[in-house]
């Protein structure tokens, strides 16, 4: 099993690559979130730790597969897909 800091850098790089995979930027997904400019800032330089709940509200203002995105942070792997069944992202 991953060692904390391991399994939080790959938390730090889901988001990051799904953010960047749908094109917002750091302040526009802090604003999605209804969150001050600096929250994704300090996620992502791995400054401020996420609780369960709020990994699931970034997943999900990501519009990606919630299990995929797990599936991904586990596997150290690429971006997760995204969530079938959301809407396409408001422009």
């Amino acid at each position: 099993m991953a060692s904390l800091p391991a399994r939080q850098r790959r938390v730090v790089q889901a988001i990051s690559a799904s953010r960047e995979e749908v094109g917002l930027s750091q302040r526009e997904l802090s604003r999605r979130l209804k969150r001050y400019p600096t929250y994704i800032q300090r996620i992502e330089r791995m400054q401020r730790n996420l609780n369960v709940a709020e990994f699931f509200e970034i997943a999900v203002a990501l519009d990606v597969d919630l299990k995929d995105f797990v599936d991904k942070v586990m596997q150290g792997s690429e971006a997760p897909r995204r969530n079938p069944a959301a809407k396409a992202p408001k422009k």
